[in-house]
């Protein structure tokens, strides 16, 4: 699970807007793919995990899948172009309502990523907590946005991504009325056909993790997912004492964006 990548020099800058921590360069970016190329991993689709009657039968002996979550505009300026290079795809999890915003994904690159083989999915309509909303309002972020997507790109939408991993009781069967097969979340894990379709794990790629940790981690290294998994627990538990929306707002305030006026999902 990535989100942005960026030129080094322009870190700086987009922190302003973005999290600094999602912000990876192009040079780090450039690394992880060479990485999975040199190791034998295939990108898939989701649909290897959702449908895997249907998955070609031979996806490679590493299939993999790439997301990307929010829509943020380097996602077409260099992520896009340096997948292509190494011949892998992603699927890019947008945010319907802030295509064209500042720093974000035109309909128009969505639409050219789409034509060469990647896949964009619902990132929800507004990026609410969905712990936050009752079933009325958790239809219309998934409704809205799938809507909006398929109208505006021609496309079918199948997959969505939790914003902030969140969620709440009414979110699987929304999610299957409105026509997903699936659905991630920011649950740390490596998954399989028996993984829950609607909470498929990832691994959360920052600027701080480098291509040998992201080897040891896809690799299935012990030690490092050991570590990693106790660091996941101790974030479960903060956010589980403090309730997600509080946890949310210490996180952006820690962590956050330096412009007080937070315009960007979160």
């Amino acid at each position: 699970m990535y989100h942005e990548v960026v030129d080094a020099e322009a870190v700086d800058d987009l922190a302003r807007k973005i999290q600094r921590s999602y912000l990876l360069t192009r040079d780090d970016f450039g690394q992880q793919l060479r990485m999975l190329a040199a190791a034998g991993y295939s990108t898939v689709s989701l649909d290897a995990l959702a449908k895997p009657q249907k998955a070609p039968p031979a996806v490679g002996l590493r299939p993999i899948v790439i997301t990307f979550d929010d829509g943020f505009a380097g996602n077409y300026r260099y992520a896009f172009p340096m997948l292509q290079q190494y011949g892998f795809t992603a699927t890019f999890f947008v945010v319907s309502n802030k295509i064209a915003d500042s720093n974000m994904l035109q309909w128009s690159e969505l639409d050219e990523m789409a034509r060469h083989g990647m896949t964009i999915g619902s990132h929800t309509a507004n990026h609410c907590l969905l712990s936050t909303l009752d079933e009325t309002r958790t239809r219309f972020e998934l409704r809205e946005s799938k809507h909006r997507i398929e109208q505006q790109l021609g496309r079918s939408v199948h997959y969505l991504s939790l914003p902030s991993g969140d969620s709440n009781r009414w979110y699987p069967q929304v999610a299957e009325e409105c026509g997903y097969w699936g659905g991630c979340s920011s649950r740390l894990g490596l998954n399989d056909a028996n993984t829950d379709r609607w909470f498929w794990r990832r691994i959360t790629v920052k600027r701080t993790m480098g291509a040998e940790s992201l080897q040891r981690l896809v690799t299935g290294d012990p030690q490092t997912w050991a570590k990693a998994r106790t660091w996941a627990l101790a974030k479960q538990t903060i956010a589980s004492a403090l309730g997600k929306k509080n946890y949310e707002r210490l996180y952006v305030r820690l962590f956050g964006v330096e412009e007080q006026d937070r315009t960007l999902p979160r």
